[in-house]
């Protein structure tokens, strides 16, 4: 199962005519063992849909970030990385000599 969790958020104080504006919403996703971290970007507000700073939640930027980013590749992704970390076989100092 793979989950978001937002990061941090970029505001603009003010923006046409409306207080902190956000700009950029910095994200992660995750699973059990690895996650994803991306940025999403707005360019320009949407005046006839703004939502006021102090009404926003989590759940919000949420599906805002569920509606500009492609979630199958990214759980794909994560689950490519997770097989490889399982097939992949670390050693650490192979040719240091006994000291």
């Amino acid at each position: 199962m793979n989950n978001w969790k937002i990061l941090s958020i970029e505001l603009n104080n003010k923006e046409n005519q409306k207080n902190n504006v956000i700009k950029r919403i910095h994200w992660m996703r995750f699973s059990e063992n690895e996650n994803i971290t991306g940025i999403l970007n707005f360019e320009s507000i949407d005046l006839n849909n703004f939502i006021e700073y102090d009404s926003l939640n989590n759940d919000t930027l949420i599906s805002w970030i569920e509606a500009n980013v492609d979630k199958d590749y990214l759980d794909n992704l994560i689950n490519d990385i997770e097989l490889e970390k399982q097939n992949l076989k670390i050693i650490a100092n192979p040719f240091t000599e006994n000291i």
